[in-house]
């Protein structure tokens, strides 16, 4: 097992090619993709698991007294954390150079629990739950943060939220209750709109939300609900698997139809998938709130790579000239 921070001093080459934008790997541990994040607020860490529940690295949060909540990677590869509760940051954490950045917004809050606080990234966007809090915090709705220099707006004034997810089926999902960001209804959105498309009525109260293609939602009950359930796009039943784990707490949907989710009162995380026919668990010896899939990179453009690739070429030659013009002075 790895623990990461950051990196040390990078060759000349390798920072001209980090700061035009390519990503490659350094000294700090990059993510695998297929591999699981697990976001613990009781250890300030974020963990990264084989499917099969071997811990490859450990990556400590640089801000102690808050407690980091939702986790996401974005098309950049960068984790986005939803770090805190009354005055949270979206703490950004780039694996390849070991960096940190921290961005707030005016209002923003979530209330004093371990569940709740869920954050999405789509495109260059990154998606937070904002609940009503007194004493600064109580604009809610969903904030949407721009990834090209972090400013944030708000929507869906007037909801709490307590947790959201992007679908594969290209939509935004919030989900939100009656008088706390506990779970029965579900807000669907045009992620680049910020419009709503439809609300949908669940008929039992849930801790996360995962969705399929097809518009099924997955979810696990809350709190003494020990069931991982499967509704359709209009919130009707499907099927459910009992897990004999109470207080299970945000759930995530890989590419490959895996499920993943956590429990907010121990260190169980369980494995299923969207059969609902089986499952497993590990333990993490800290806690497991909240959880996310490790995608596929998205590939950067072409011409970022050619210019990287240009200028590397640019200082290899300057420094050829550089070593030939030392090398005729001599020494008498």
């Amino acid at each position: 097992m790895r623990t990461s921070g950051v990196c040390g001093p990078a060759g000349l080459a390798l920072l001209v090619l980090l700061l035009l934008g390519v990503d490659l790997p350094a000294c700090a541990d990059t993510l695998t993709p297929g591999d699981l994040l697990i976001s613990d607020g009781s250890q300030h860490a974020i963990y990264e698991y084989t499917p099969d529940g071997r811990r490859v690295q450990t990556i400590n949060i640089p801000t102690p007294t808050r407690y980091n909540r939702g986790v996401a990677v974005d098309d950049a590869g960068d984790i986005q954390v939803y770090n805190g509760t009354f005055t949270p940051t979206l703490s950004t954490y780039n694996p390849t150079s070991g960096a940190w950045a921290h961005h707030g917004f005016p209002g923003w809050s979530t209330i004093g629990s371990l569940y709740f606080g869920g954050v999405t990234a789509y495109r260059d966007f990154v998606y937070v739950t904002d609940a009503f809090t007194p004493n600064g915090g109580e604009p809610n709705g969903i904030v949407r943060f721009n990834r090209g220099d972090y400013s944030a707006q708000r929507f869906a004034n007037g909801v709490d939220f307590g947790y959201v997810t992007l679908g594969r089926d290209g939509l935004l999902y919030g989900l939100a209750g009656k008088g706390s960001p506990a779970g029965m209804d579900l807000y669907v959105f045009d992620p680049s709109t910020m419009v709503l498309l439809r609300t949908v009525g669940l008929p039992v109260e849930t801790r996360g939300i995962a969705v399929d293609e097809a518009g099924h939602i997955f979810a696990p009950g809350a709190l003494m609900d020990r069931n991982i359930y499967e509704f359709d796009e209009n919130g009707e039943i499907l099927k459910w698997l009992n897990t004999h784990e109470r207080f299970m707490n945000d759930i995530a949907l890989s590419g490959d139809d895996q499920l993943v989710v956590g429990t907010a009162n121990g260190d169980d995380v369980l494995r299923t998938d969207t059969s609902l026919s089986e499952f497993g668990l590990f333990h993490t010896g800290g806690g497991g709130n909240f959880v996310t899939w490790v995608p596929e990179p998205v590939p950067e453009p072409k011409s970022s790579a050619m210019l990287a690739l240009s200028a590397l070429g640019l200082l290899a030659y300057m420094g050829g000239r550089k070593e030939a013009g030392h090398s005729v002075v001599r020494s008498p």
